[in-house]
Order: structure tokens, then C-alpha cells, then sequence
């Protein structure tokens, strides 16, 4: 066999082994972008669901009548939570008071700003703005 044919099957086993590589590479990626923004958008959406319903309970009442327990955003939230939030939110314990000094009018409910930092906590973790 000569040279030239020698080089002419080199480059054609190459070229097809690059052409099946590069085939079946590209759709693996794109699949795996198009996972990825999915999940961003799964998530952007959660927290947004998770913003406006605590906004939307805090405006309605407050959120140490703990009424926001059986809401469909604080459910889809309860997983994601620290435990020693979580139980702050569902278990109450009277036996100590919560002092607030100030004035009261301008200052949100404790419940509140623990689940909106939280909230924040998470969208931080998970990169979402």
C-alpha cells in the first residue's frame, strides 16, 4: 500500500471518528445548558413565590398567628429552611417574651424578617438575584 493511500484512510477514520464524537457531543451539551436554565427558572420562580406570599401574608396579618403554616409558598419553602428556623416558625414556645424597643409601628414582625432573611439565604445560594 502506498503512502498517499496510507494517508487518505488516516484521515478518513479521523475525520469520521471526530464527525460521531462531535455528533454525539453537542446534543449532550446543549442538553445539559438547557437543564441548567431550567433550574434557574424553577428557582427564580420559587423564590419570586416565596417574596410575594410573604408579603401578601405579612400585609393581611401578622405572622406570629401563624396562619401562613398551611400556605401553598411556605410549603414549598419548609424544605429548604434551617431547622432552627423552621422550628421558630412551627413551634411556639411563650415562655419567652420577645422584647422589641422602639417604636412599633415602623418595625416588622420578627417572624417576618427571619423567614425574608431566609428567603435571601437561599436566593443568595442558589445565585439568583
Amino acid at each position: 500500500m502506498s503512502i498517499q493511500v496510507q494517508t487518505a484512510i488516516i484521515a478518513a477514520v479521523t475525520g469520521l471518528a471526530s464527525g460521531t464524537l462531535s455528533s454525539l457531543f453537542a446534543p449532550w451539551v446543549a442538553w445539559r445548558i438547557e437543564k441548567r436554565r431550567q433550574l434557574l427558572d424553577s428557582r427564580t420562580r420559587l423564590v419570586s413565590e416565596w417574596r410575594t406570599g410573604l408579603a401578601e401574608t405579612e400585609a393581611i396579618s401578622p405572622l406570629s398567628d401563624r396562619s401562613f403554616l398551611t400556605e401553598s409558598w411556605y410549603l414549598s419553602l419548609r424544605p429548604h429552611l434551617e431547622a432552627k428556623i423552621r422550628g421558630r416558625m412551627e413551634y411556639t414556645d411563650n415562655s419567652e417574651p420577645i422584647v422589641v424597643i422602639g417604636n412599633l409601628t415602623n418595625h416588622r414582625d420578627p417572624l417576618a424578617v427571619d423567614l425574608s432573611n431566609e428567603v435571601d439565604r437561599i436566593a443568595n445560594e442558589w445565585k439568583i438575584p
